[in-house]
């Protein structure tokens, strides 16, 4: 057949033609659309449970319920024999240069180990204050419990460590608590 210029559009067929299949073809056991129906919706509920069985597994892969901090790099935390679980607080990581205050940055090491002496990290000051805010602002009635986490590597230096713990009493956290690990 060649290939011509389209022309004018039919509109001289019927209307029953152009609706679907004529009540003969019916009745010479065609398959009507009535029949059809349900294998399509059978089709796309098997699609929304296999949808919904692999989105299941993967929030069930990526739970954990075991209060661990969920930091990218693993923290080698220091030995302790004497431990409690942890408690919902805010935890303050710091891990090289870096300082993570629930997993938003919180300032640098590098301004501490530089000047060589104790001081206040004021990202991390600040941080913890806003925190502090926002709690009292969420329960205005309520006593701030003033309790926070360290998970310090253990090859941070100690006055690293001194000035971490000298910013979250600074910023009104009287009660800290270092994260460690149990032996064994």
């Amino acid at each position: 057949m060649p290939v011509h210029a389209p022309g004018r559009p039919s509109t001289h067929l019927p209307l029953r033609r152009a609706a679907g299949p004529s009540p003969s073809h019916r009745r010479s056991g065609g398959a009507s659309l009535a029949k059809r129906r349900p294998l399509d919706a059978r089709v796309a509920a098997t699609s929304l449970i296999d949808f919904l069985l692999v989105v299941v597994v993967f929030l069930l892969g990526t739970f954990s319920a075991s209060g661990e901090c969920g930091c990218e790099r693993p923290i080698s935390l220091p030995l302790a024999r004497h431990t409690s679980e942890l408690s919902d607080t805010p935890q303050v990581v710091v891990r090289g240069a870096d300082i993570l205050v629930d997993g938003s940055p919180g300032g640098s090491t590098l301004e501490v180990t530089g000047s060589g002496r104790l001081q206040r990290i004021d990202v991390l000051f600040n941080a913890l204050r806003a925190k502090r805010e926002a709690f009292r602002s969420r329960a205005p009635n309520a006593s701030f419990p003033g309790e926070v986490t360290l998970l310090i590597d253990q090859d941070v230096p100690a006055l690293v460590v001194k000035s971490v713990f000298q910013t979250a009493v600074l910023a009104g956290y009287p009660h800290v608590a270092f994260a460690v690990r149990r032996p064994g």
